[in-house]
Protein backbone atom coordinates (compact mmCIF):
# COMPACT_ATOMS: atom_id res chain seq x y z
CA UNK A 1 0.00 0.00 0.00
CA UNK A 2 2.85 2.11 0.71
CA UNK A 3 3.99 1.80 -2.79
CA UNK A 4 1.03 2.93 -4.26
CA UNK A 5 0.44 5.81 -2.25
CA UNK A 6 4.52 6.71 -3.72
CA UNK A 7 3.29 5.81 -6.66
CA UNK A 8 0.79 8.32 -6.56
CA UNK A 9 3.09 11.28 -5.23
CA UNK A 10 4.94 10.52 -8.38
CA UNK A 11 1.88 11.11 -10.51
CA UNK A 12 1.09 14.24 -8.94
CA UNK A 13 4.81 15.68 -9.74
CA UNK A 14 4.52 14.42 -12.61
CA UNK A 15 1.21 16.58 -13.81
CA UNK A 16 2.47 19.72 -12.09
CA UNK A 17 6.25 19.24 -13.93
CA UNK A 18 4.20 18.90 -17.44
CA UNK A 19 1.85 21.56 -16.31
CA UNK A 20 5.10 23.61 -15.55
CA UNK A 21 6.92 22.77 -19.27
CA UNK A 22 3.87 23.44 -21.06
CA UNK A 23 3.76 27.57 -19.89
CA UNK A 24 7.90 27.23 -20.71
CA UNK A 25 7.05 25.47 -24.12
CA UNK A 26 5.10 27.69 -24.76
CA UNK A 27 7.71 30.78 -24.47
CA UNK A 28 10.37 28.54 -25.34
CA UNK A 29 9.70 26.86 -28.80
CA UNK A 30 12.97 24.93 -28.50
CA UNK A 31 11.62 23.20 -25.75
CA UNK A 32 8.81 21.44 -28.33
CA UNK A 33 10.48 17.69 -27.88
CA UNK A 34 11.17 18.06 -24.45
CA UNK A 35 7.51 18.92 -23.11
CA UNK A 36 6.27 15.78 -25.20
CA UNK A 37 8.87 13.83 -23.45
CA UNK A 38 7.23 15.24 -20.07
CA UNK A 39 3.79 14.55 -21.74
CA UNK A 40 4.67 10.52 -22.38
CA UNK A 41 6.45 9.99 -19.30
CA UNK A 42 3.10 11.41 -17.60
CA UNK A 43 1.52 9.28 -19.47
CA UNK A 44 3.46 6.26 -18.24
CA UNK A 45 3.72 7.49 -14.75
CA UNK A 46 -0.41 7.51 -14.80
CA UNK A 47 -0.68 3.95 -16.37
CA UNK A 48 1.65 2.71 -13.87
CA UNK A 49 -0.10 4.18 -11.05
CA UNK A 50 -2.70 2.03 -11.79
CA UNK A 51 -1.22 -1.63 -12.34
CA UNK A 52 -2.57 -3.04 -8.96
CA UNK A 53 -6.14 -2.37 -11.27
CA UNK A 54 -5.11 -3.82 -14.22
CA UNK A 55 -1.44 -5.62 -15.11
CA UNK A 56 -1.66 -4.74 -18.79
CA UNK A 57 -1.40 -1.07 -17.58
CA UNK A 58 2.18 -2.02 -17.03
CA UNK A 59 2.56 -2.57 -20.77
CA UNK A 60 1.57 0.66 -21.50
CA UNK A 61 3.83 2.47 -19.13
CA UNK A 62 6.31 0.93 -20.15
CA UNK A 63 5.36 2.18 -23.29
CA UNK A 64 5.07 5.84 -22.21
CA UNK A 65 8.79 5.54 -20.50
CA UNK A 66 10.13 4.67 -23.86
CA UNK A 67 8.66 7.56 -26.10
CA UNK A 68 9.51 9.55 -23.67
CA UNK A 69 13.13 8.58 -23.89
CA UNK A 70 12.88 8.97 -27.52
CA UNK A 71 11.08 12.46 -27.42
CA UNK A 72 14.23 13.35 -24.80
CA UNK A 73 16.81 12.27 -27.86
CA UNK A 74 15.49 14.05 -30.25
CA UNK A 75 15.08 16.96 -28.58
CA UNK A 76 18.74 16.75 -27.10
CA UNK A 77 20.02 15.52 -30.42
CA UNK A 78 18.85 18.39 -32.74
CA UNK A 79 20.27 21.08 -29.40
CA UNK A 80 23.64 19.33 -30.13
CA UNK A 81 24.02 19.39 -33.43
CA UNK A 82 22.51 22.89 -33.75
CA UNK A 83 25.31 24.12 -31.14
CA UNK A 84 27.90 22.57 -32.59
CA UNK A 85 27.58 21.60 -36.24
CA UNK A 86 25.03 24.07 -37.20
CA UNK A 87 22.87 21.68 -38.88
CA UNK A 88 19.52 21.99 -40.20
CA UNK A 89 17.22 21.11 -37.90
CA UNK A 90 14.48 19.29 -39.80
CA UNK A 91 17.51 17.47 -41.81
CA UNK A 92 18.59 16.61 -37.93
CA UNK A 93 14.99 15.12 -36.41
CA UNK A 94 15.03 13.13 -39.62
CA UNK A 95 18.60 11.68 -38.91
CA UNK A 96 17.81 11.34 -35.30
CA UNK A 97 14.42 9.41 -35.98
CA UNK A 98 16.57 7.23 -38.54
CA UNK A 99 19.16 6.24 -35.98
CA UNK A 100 16.39 4.98 -33.48
CA UNK A 101 14.22 3.07 -35.66
CA UNK A 102 17.54 1.08 -36.68
CA UNK A 103 18.76 0.91 -33.09
CA UNK A 104 15.72 -0.37 -31.99
CA UNK A 105 14.99 -2.95 -34.38
CA UNK A 106 18.99 -4.54 -34.35
CA UNK A 107 19.06 -4.43 -30.36
CA UNK A 108 15.78 -4.52 -28.40
CA UNK A 109 13.34 -1.84 -26.58
CA UNK A 110 15.18 -2.33 -23.28
CA UNK A 111 18.69 -2.29 -23.70
CA UNK A 112 18.08 0.52 -26.81
CA UNK A 113 16.23 3.11 -24.36
CA UNK A 114 19.03 2.17 -21.77
CA UNK A 115 22.11 3.42 -24.33
CA UNK A 116 19.53 6.60 -25.95
CA UNK A 117 20.07 7.18 -21.94
CA UNK A 118 23.58 7.17 -21.66
CA UNK A 119 24.01 8.87 -24.96
CA UNK A 120 21.70 11.84 -23.82
CA UNK A 121 23.79 11.83 -20.93
CA UNK A 122 26.94 12.48 -22.39
CA UNK A 123 25.28 14.97 -25.28
CA UNK A 124 24.07 16.44 -22.33
CA UNK A 125 27.16 17.69 -20.71
CA UNK A 126 28.37 18.54 -23.43
CA UNK A 127 25.56 20.92 -23.86
CA UNK A 128 25.63 22.26 -20.48
CA UNK A 129 29.57 22.73 -20.54
CA UNK A 130 28.68 24.89 -23.86
CA UNK A 131 25.46 26.83 -22.28
CA UNK A 132 26.16 26.84 -19.03
CA UNK A 133 22.70 27.88 -18.06
CA UNK A 134 20.61 26.49 -14.87
CA UNK A 135 18.22 24.97 -17.30
CA UNK A 136 20.59 22.88 -18.94
CA UNK A 137 21.79 22.07 -15.73
CA UNK A 138 18.81 20.87 -14.61
CA UNK A 139 18.38 18.81 -17.54
CA UNK A 140 21.38 17.39 -17.46
CA UNK A 141 21.07 16.29 -13.90
CA UNK A 142 16.89 14.96 -14.82
CA UNK A 143 18.69 12.47 -17.50
CA UNK A 144 21.82 11.16 -15.55
CA UNK A 145 18.33 10.13 -13.11
CA UNK A 146 16.75 8.96 -15.91
CA UNK A 147 19.26 6.76 -16.87
CA UNK A 148 19.77 5.49 -13.04
CA UNK A 149 15.90 4.60 -13.32
CA UNK A 150 16.18 2.91 -16.14
CA UNK A 151 18.64 0.42 -15.04
CA UNK A 152 17.41 -0.92 -12.01
CA UNK A 153 14.42 -1.10 -13.94
CA UNK A 154 16.29 -3.59 -15.98
CA UNK A 155 18.08 -4.86 -12.86
CA UNK A 156 14.51 -5.92 -10.93
CA UNK A 157 13.03 -7.06 -14.59
CA UNK A 158 16.10 -9.94 -14.27
CA UNK A 159 15.30 -10.40 -10.39
CA UNK A 160 17.21 -8.44 -8.53
CA UNK A 161 14.32 -7.74 -5.54
CA UNK A 162 16.17 -4.72 -4.08
CA UNK A 163 16.50 -2.34 -7.67
CA UNK A 164 12.74 -1.89 -6.99
CA UNK A 165 13.23 0.57 -3.37
CA UNK A 166 16.02 1.94 -5.53
CA UNK A 167 13.93 2.86 -8.54
CA UNK A 168 11.23 4.29 -6.82
CA UNK A 169 13.66 6.64 -4.87
CA UNK A 170 14.79 8.05 -8.04
CA UNK A 171 11.95 7.85 -9.63
CA UNK A 172 10.78 11.10 -6.99
CA UNK A 173 14.51 12.60 -7.43
CA UNK A 174 13.80 12.59 -11.10
CA UNK A 175 10.21 14.05 -11.36
CA UNK A 176 11.42 16.95 -8.57
CA UNK A 177 13.96 17.75 -11.00
CA UNK A 178 11.75 17.72 -13.82
CA UNK A 179 9.72 19.92 -11.74
CA UNK A 180 12.46 22.35 -11.28
CA UNK A 181 13.57 22.73 -14.62
CA UNK A 182 10.49 23.66 -16.20
CA UNK A 183 10.44 26.00 -13.41
CA UNK A 184 13.68 27.59 -14.11
CA UNK A 185 13.01 26.97 -18.10
CA UNK A 186 10.00 29.99 -17.09
CA UNK A 187 12.13 31.91 -15.10
CA UNK A 188 15.50 32.23 -17.62
CA UNK A 189 13.22 33.25 -20.53
CA UNK A 190 11.74 35.96 -17.51
CA UNK A 191 15.25 37.14 -17.26
CA UNK A 192 15.96 37.06 -20.63
CA UNK A 193 13.27 39.39 -21.71
CA UNK A 194 14.13 41.49 -18.53
CA UNK A 195 17.67 41.57 -19.78
CA UNK A 196 16.53 42.67 -23.28
CA UNK A 197 13.99 45.54 -22.06
CA UNK A 198 17.05 46.76 -19.62
CA UNK A 199 19.44 46.91 -22.88
CA UNK A 200 16.88 48.58 -24.83
CA UNK A 201 16.43 51.34 -22.06
CA UNK A 202 20.47 52.10 -21.86
CA UNK A 203 20.78 52.37 -25.91
CA UNK A 204 18.13 54.81 -25.49
CA UNK A 205 19.35 56.39 -22.68
CA UNK A 206 22.81 56.25 -24.26
CA UNK A 207 20.72 58.07 -27.48
CA UNK A 208 19.59 60.88 -25.50
CA UNK A 209 22.75 61.74 -23.99
CA UNK A 210 24.65 61.86 -27.55
CA UNK A 211 22.04 63.20 -29.11
CA UNK A 212 21.81 66.02 -26.60
CA UNK A 213 25.26 66.59 -26.36
CA UNK A 214 25.81 66.33 -30.00
CA UNK A 215 23.28 68.90 -31.16
CA UNK A 216 23.41 71.22 -28.03
CA UNK A 217 26.74 71.56 -28.72
CA UNK A 218 25.90 72.93 -32.09
CA UNK A 219 23.60 74.98 -31.33
CA UNK A 220 26.14 76.68 -28.80
CA UNK A 221 28.62 76.90 -31.17
CA UNK A 222 26.61 78.42 -33.69
CA UNK A 223 25.33 81.30 -31.28
CA UNK A 224 28.91 81.89 -30.35
CA UNK A 225 30.25 82.57 -33.69
CA UNK A 226 26.87 84.67 -34.68
CA UNK A 227 28.04 86.99 -31.48
CA UNK A 228 31.24 86.75 -32.46
CA UNK A 229 30.36 88.09 -35.93
CA UNK A 230 27.98 90.98 -33.98
CA UNK A 231 30.47 92.11 -31.92
CA UNK A 232 33.06 92.62 -35.04
CA UNK A 233 29.78 94.27 -36.88
CA UNK A 234 28.68 96.57 -33.98
CA UNK A 235 32.24 97.89 -33.51
CA UNK A 236 33.08 98.41 -37.17
CA UNK A 237 29.63 99.37 -39.02
CA UNK A 238 27.25 102.63 -39.19
CA UNK A 239 24.70 100.75 -40.40
CA UNK A 240 23.34 98.77 -38.06
CA UNK A 241 20.22 97.14 -40.37
CA UNK A 242 23.03 94.73 -41.16
CA UNK A 243 22.53 93.09 -37.39
CA UNK A 244 19.40 91.78 -38.47
CA UNK A 245 20.18 88.55 -40.27
CA UNK A 246 22.26 88.34 -37.57
CA UNK A 247 19.69 88.42 -34.65
CA UNK A 248 17.56 86.10 -36.94
CA UNK A 249 20.23 83.24 -36.60
CA UNK A 250 20.09 83.22 -33.02
CA UNK A 251 16.59 83.46 -33.00
CA UNK A 252 16.48 80.46 -35.55
CA UNK A 253 19.31 78.33 -32.74
CA UNK A 254 17.26 79.19 -30.14
CA UNK A 255 14.49 77.94 -31.90
CA UNK A 256 16.51 74.84 -33.08
CA UNK A 257 17.17 74.56 -28.91
CA UNK A 258 13.81 74.75 -28.56
CA UNK A 259 12.77 72.21 -30.63
CA UNK A 260 15.29 69.71 -29.91
CA UNK A 261 14.30 69.95 -26.18
CA UNK A 262 10.30 69.28 -26.81
CA UNK A 263 11.41 66.46 -29.46
CA UNK A 264 13.50 64.64 -26.95
CA UNK A 265 10.70 65.17 -23.88
CA UNK A 266 8.07 63.84 -26.27
CA UNK A 267 10.08 60.64 -27.38
CA UNK A 268 10.63 60.04 -23.73
CA UNK A 269 7.05 60.23 -22.76
CA UNK A 270 5.61 58.20 -25.57
CA UNK A 271 8.17 55.46 -25.19
CA UNK A 272 7.76 55.26 -21.38
CA UNK A 273 4.21 56.07 -20.80
CA UNK A 274 1.07 54.24 -21.16
CA UNK A 275 -1.92 55.91 -23.13
CA UNK A 276 -5.02 54.66 -24.05
CA UNK A 277 -6.69 55.47 -27.76
CA UNK A 278 -9.69 57.43 -28.29
CA UNK A 279 -12.13 58.13 -31.11
CA UNK A 280 -11.12 61.07 -32.56
CA UNK A 281 -11.97 63.29 -36.01
CA UNK A 282 -8.88 63.77 -38.07
CA UNK A 283 -9.62 67.17 -39.71
CA UNK A 284 -10.32 68.48 -35.72
CA UNK A 285 -6.65 67.44 -35.31
CA UNK A 286 -5.58 69.38 -38.18
CA UNK A 287 -7.27 72.66 -37.80
CA UNK A 288 -6.02 72.13 -34.39
CA UNK A 289 -2.17 72.23 -35.57
CA UNK A 290 -3.03 74.96 -37.78
CA UNK A 291 -4.48 77.25 -35.45
CA UNK A 292 -1.83 76.99 -33.04
CA UNK A 293 1.13 77.62 -35.80
CA UNK A 294 4.62 78.35 -34.17
CA UNK A 295 5.22 82.43 -34.07
CA UNK A 296 8.64 82.08 -36.10
CA UNK A 297 6.33 81.58 -39.02
CA UNK A 298 4.28 84.59 -39.17
CA UNK A 299 7.02 86.29 -41.61
CA UNK A 300 6.86 83.81 -44.01
CA UNK A 301 4.58 83.43 -46.81
CA UNK A 302 3.08 80.16 -46.78
CA UNK A 303 -0.29 78.64 -48.39
CA UNK A 304 -2.13 75.95 -46.51
CA UNK A 305 -5.07 74.46 -48.40
CA UNK A 306 -7.12 71.59 -47.38
CA UNK A 307 -8.57 68.92 -49.52
CA UNK A 308 -10.86 67.38 -47.70
CA UNK A 309 -13.99 65.93 -47.59
CA UNK A 310 -17.24 67.24 -45.67
CA UNK A 311 -18.08 63.95 -43.44
CA UNK A 312 -16.28 63.48 -40.19
CA UNK A 313 -13.14 60.68 -40.69
CA UNK A 314 -12.61 59.04 -37.47
CA UNK A 315 -9.36 57.20 -36.08
CA UNK A 316 -7.90 55.66 -33.05
CA UNK A 317 -5.68 57.41 -31.74
CA UNK A 318 -4.73 60.14 -28.96
CA UNK A 319 -2.89 63.51 -28.40
CA UNK A 320 0.21 62.37 -29.56
CA UNK A 321 -1.37 62.25 -33.32
CA UNK A 322 -1.14 66.19 -33.04
CA UNK A 323 3.06 65.61 -32.67
CA UNK A 324 2.95 63.70 -36.31
CA UNK A 325 0.91 66.68 -37.86
CA UNK A 326 2.96 69.60 -36.44
CA UNK A 327 5.68 67.91 -37.23
CA UNK A 328 5.37 66.92 -40.88
CA UNK A 329 3.93 70.64 -41.36
CA UNK A 330 7.50 71.67 -39.67
CA UNK A 331 9.79 69.89 -41.65
CA UNK A 332 7.44 71.25 -44.90
CA UNK A 333 8.22 74.94 -43.43
CA UNK A 334 11.73 74.54 -42.87
CA UNK A 335 13.22 72.99 -45.65
CA UNK A 336 11.71 75.12 -48.26
CA UNK A 337 13.58 77.99 -49.67
CA UNK A 338 10.78 78.78 -51.93
CA UNK A 339 9.44 82.97 -51.64
CA UNK A 340 6.14 81.06 -51.07
CA UNK A 341 5.30 77.90 -49.56
CA UNK A 342 2.71 75.67 -50.80
CA UNK A 343 1.33 72.40 -48.83
CA UNK A 344 -1.44 70.91 -49.85
CA UNK A 345 -3.20 68.38 -47.08
CA UNK A 346 -5.50 65.77 -48.66
CA UNK A 347 -7.97 63.38 -46.83
CA UNK A 348 -9.86 60.70 -48.26
CA UNK A 349 -10.96 57.33 -47.78
CA UNK A 350 -9.47 54.41 -49.32
CA UNK A 351 -8.96 50.49 -49.03
CA UNK A 352 -5.71 48.95 -47.45
CA UNK A 353 -5.02 45.32 -46.49
CA UNK A 354 -8.81 44.69 -47.43
CA UNK A 355 -9.90 47.29 -44.11
CA UNK A 356 -11.44 50.86 -44.93
CA UNK A 357 -8.56 53.53 -43.69
CA UNK A 358 -8.05 57.39 -44.09
CA UNK A 359 -5.84 58.24 -46.19
CA UNK A 360 -3.58 61.58 -45.49
CA UNK A 361 -1.74 63.54 -47.84
CA UNK A 362 0.94 65.84 -46.86
CA UNK A 363 2.20 67.66 -50.60
CA UNK A 364 4.83 70.56 -50.28
CA UNK A 365 7.24 72.41 -52.99
CA UNK A 366 10.08 71.94 -50.75
CA UNK A 367 13.37 71.53 -51.61
CA UNK A 368 12.35 67.29 -51.58
CA UNK A 369 14.20 64.27 -50.20
CA UNK A 370 16.64 61.93 -52.29
CA UNK A 371 15.33 58.51 -53.30
CA UNK A 372 18.08 56.94 -50.86
CA UNK A 373 17.50 58.79 -47.72
CA UNK A 374 13.54 58.36 -47.41
CA UNK A 375 13.95 55.36 -45.22
CA UNK A 376 16.98 56.66 -43.66
CA UNK A 377 14.71 59.26 -42.38
CA UNK A 378 12.57 57.35 -40.20
CA UNK A 379 15.25 55.29 -38.66
CA UNK A 380 16.91 56.10 -34.88
CA UNK A 381 20.57 54.84 -35.35
CA UNK A 382 21.59 53.58 -31.83
CA UNK A 383 25.45 52.31 -33.24
CA UNK A 384 25.77 55.28 -35.85
CA UNK A 385 28.96 57.62 -35.09
CA UNK A 386 26.81 60.41 -36.73
CA UNK A 387 24.25 61.39 -34.35
CA UNK A 388 20.68 61.99 -36.14
CA UNK A 389 19.78 65.79 -36.58
CA UNK A 390 16.89 67.07 -35.34
CA UNK A 391 14.70 66.60 -38.52
CA UNK A 392 15.27 63.45 -38.15
CA UNK A 393 14.74 63.01 -34.68
CA UNK A 394 11.06 64.31 -35.19
CA UNK A 395 10.64 61.92 -38.10
CA UNK A 396 11.52 58.82 -36.11
CA UNK A 397 9.28 60.12 -33.55
CA UNK A 398 6.14 60.56 -36.02
CA UNK A 399 6.51 56.66 -37.09
CA UNK A 400 6.87 55.35 -33.61
CA UNK A 401 3.50 57.04 -33.17
CA UNK A 402 1.95 56.29 -36.42
CA UNK A 403 2.75 52.60 -35.60
CA UNK A 404 1.21 52.54 -32.51
CA UNK A 405 -2.14 53.57 -33.84
CA UNK A 406 -1.78 50.63 -36.43
CA UNK A 407 -0.65 53.14 -39.17
CA UNK A 408 1.95 53.42 -42.00
CA UNK A 409 3.92 56.39 -43.07
CA UNK A 410 5.59 56.48 -46.60
CA UNK A 411 7.44 59.77 -48.20
CA UNK A 412 6.85 59.94 -52.32
CA UNK A 413 8.29 62.81 -54.19
CA UNK A 414 5.49 65.72 -55.24
CA UNK A 415 5.98 64.77 -59.04
CA UNK A 416 6.46 61.34 -59.79
CA UNK A 417 10.47 61.82 -61.40
CA UNK A 418 12.08 64.71 -59.74
CA UNK A 419 12.37 64.54 -56.35
CA UNK A 420 13.51 68.49 -55.92
CA UNK A 421 9.77 69.68 -56.62
CA UNK A 422 8.91 68.71 -53.47
CA UNK A 423 7.72 65.89 -51.33
CA UNK A 424 4.46 63.98 -50.61
CA UNK A 425 4.23 62.38 -46.92
CA UNK A 426 1.59 59.78 -47.11
CA UNK A 427 -0.10 58.04 -43.89
CA UNK A 428 -2.77 55.64 -43.53
CA UNK A 429 -4.74 55.11 -40.54
CA UNK A 430 -6.97 52.42 -39.79
CA UNK A 431 -10.68 54.26 -39.94
CA UNK A 432 -12.56 53.61 -36.78
CA UNK A 433 -16.14 52.15 -36.59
Amino acid sequence: MNFIYLEFQQLFLMLIATIVMGFACFKRKDMYFWFMAYISLTIGVTFRSFIFLIEFFDIIANLGYVIAMVFTFIGIFIDYYKTFFKTDKNLVRRFSIHILTTIFITIGIGITTLIIAFINIIMMTRLYLRKRTATYAFFSLSVFFAFLTLLFNILYRIGIEWSYEFSEGIDIILYSFLLVTGIIALLEERIKESEARYKDAYKTSEFYKDLIAHDTANILQNMSTTLDIASVYLNEMQDHKEILPIKKNLENQISRGKTLIYNVRTISDFETGTYSNRKMNILDVIEKVLNYFPEEYKDKDINIKLDTPKDAYHIKANDFILNVFENILNNAIKHNENQEIEILIKLEKTIKNKKEHIKIQFIDNGRGIRDNLKHQLFSKDYTSTNILKRTSLGLYLVKRIIESFAGEIRIKNRVDEDYKKGSNFIIWFPAAE
